[in-house]
């Protein structure tokens, strides 16, 4: 079984909603009434407000942005990316729907188109998380097979949060494909002790393990993704690797 290579976590950004001022006219009713469905997780009805609001409101980038989630949370990519760019059109600097949109090529595996995005966001030097598009960057190269560059930006993720599983993890991965598996081992190390229920961490680790001769160690890694009983393809796949070491 080839190790899975996680989707970064992608923070979607709707943008800065502060306290606002008095409502003045619909657009804005819409467009705050749809801000309020996004958070609840409410996707169709917060698609239906903003549509409303772009039609009202077609100058404002932060009403094309919320729209472009909208669309994203349905999986109507095409339109979320429309809705992305326009916010961009509209106002060039807008870091949030750069971040969007970067999300939107992931899923659609352009990951040329995901890299640029991306790096739009990282030369912003007040995005509050660094770490999770260089991460974003990464896992785009990796999918191509630059694992080399992958870990380069891996390595600046982890500079500026020593604590982000996510990138260990997939810099894990980069390093077990390489074949260097004490890096892997470490990485994977790293990750369990962050996230002690990581199955996938666990895992992989136990990969490494029986790859170093480790016998031992890779039957305690594969337990302890027995013990976290989740996903079960990991727990079949993991007891079928203890009873081979068993022997």
């Amino acid at each position: 079984m080839k190790s899975w290579l996680l989707l970064p976590i992608l923070l979607l950004w709707i943008g800065c909603v502060s306290a606002p001022p008095p409502i003045q006219n619909e657009g804005e009713v819409r467009y705050k009434l749809g801000i309020s469905y996004l958070g609840e997780g409410n996707d169709a009805s917060a698609l239906r407000e903003l549509v409303k609001a772009a039609e009202l409101e077609p100058r404002k980038a932060a009403v094309h942005n919320a729209l472009g989630l909208a669309y994203y949370g349905l999986e109507r990519l095409e339109e979320a990316e429309k809705e992305f760019q326009q916010a961009l059109d509209l106002t060039p600097k807008f870091t949030e729907a750069y971040n969007n949109l970067g999300a939107v090529y992931l899923k659609q595996e352009r990951w040329g188109k995901a890299i640029e995005a991306f790096q739009k966001v990282t030369v912003d030097l007040t995005y509050p998380r660094p770490e999770v598009p260089f991460t974003n960057i990464g896992f785009a190269y990796q999918r191509q097979g630059e694992l080399m560059k992958a870990i380069e930006y891996y390595d600046q993720a982890i500079r500026y949060n020593v604590k982000y599983d996510l990138a260990y993890l997939n810099r894990g991965l980069a390093y077990k494909e390489l074949r260097r598996l004490d890096n892997a081992a470490n990485d994977f190390q790293k990750v369990v002790e962050l996230r002690p229920n990581s199955a996938q961490a666990y895992y992989d680790l136990g990969l490494v393990r029986r790859d170093q001769l480790e016998g031992r160690k890779a039957i305690e890694a594969f337990q302890k993704v027995v013990e976290i009983g989740a996903p079960q393809e990991l727990v079949e796949q993991s007891q079928k690797e203890i009873r081979a070491l068993e022997r």
